[in-house]
């Protein structure tokens, strides 16, 4: 991710040396963690969205976000085996992109990444594959402009996904700043890598769970409905 920085690293160096704006207290962020399909105990897809900001200057850039933790809801269960693993290393991924694992695709999507520095060089736009690897996820981002790869991980957990970002070059003083994710698990909506929980609840919807974890050390939480449909009562 370097070298996708290194012009806005270059152009903005004196501007470095003002620190960015902290965030007051409110919202850091708009979340949503839907499964794809309403059926219980089905394979399913995961559509997940997220809007990043500073409650303190909306037009400022977000505080950094260093780790979320998706908690899926019970029982959900993700099996890793259910298609082939990457065996890539994340060198190799970032050198030769998602070709080195052409079996092992989850889903995709796009990140943006806020560098805090002035336009042209403010936002990077990043599209996204992922990757199933053995009780992992593999993200591989591309900007957009320069090409360059960079490749992380994700640790699953039985029903939890866990996701670290990190420091990466931006302004002052948490670096370059996450701004918008739209990923979708697409091809796990029908290889059993996950099945919804076994029933709907009266409510009529399931609830995920988000946990994210700011570089100044902010937790905060969002619950999110993912609505389900009730199986029809035997006569």
């Amino acid at each position: 991710m370097e070298k996708i920085l290194s012009a806005a690293l270059t152009v903005g160096a004196v501007y470095l040396l003002s620190a960015a704006p902290a965030a007051a207290g409110g919202d850091r962020q708009v979340a949503t963690a839907e499964f794809s399909r309403m059926a219980p105990g089905v394979s399913t897809g995961l559509e997940i969205e997220i809007d990043y900001m500073n409650p303190g200057d909306a037009e400022g850039k977000p505080p950094a976000v260093r780790e979320i933790v998706l908690k899926l809801a019970r029982p959900s269960r993700i099996d890793t085996g259910a298609l082939p693993a990457c065996e890539a290393d994340n060198a190799t991924l970032q050198a030769s992109g998602a070709a080195a694992c052409p079996d092992s695709q989850l889903g995709g999507g796009e990140v943006v990444l806020d560098t805090g520095f002035p336009e042209p060089l403010r936002f990077l736009t990043n599209d996204l594959t992922l990757l199933n690897a053995t009780g992992e996820v593999i993200f591989l981002f591309q900007e957009q402009t320069s090409g360059a790869r960079l490749a992380s991980r994700a640790i699953i957990d039985g029903d939890t996904i866990t996701s670290t970002a990190p420091l990466l070059p931006g302004t002052p003083p948490d670096g370059a700043a996450v701004d918008t994710v739209s990923e979708t698990f697409e091809h796990a909506a029908t290889t059993g890598y996950l099945i919804t929980p076994g029933r709907c609840p009266g409510r009529g919807y399931w609830r995920n769970r988000l946990r994210f974890t700011y570089d100044d050390g902010t937790v905060q939480r969002v619950l999110t409905p993912s609505p389900c449909r009730r199986r029809p009562r035997a006569m």
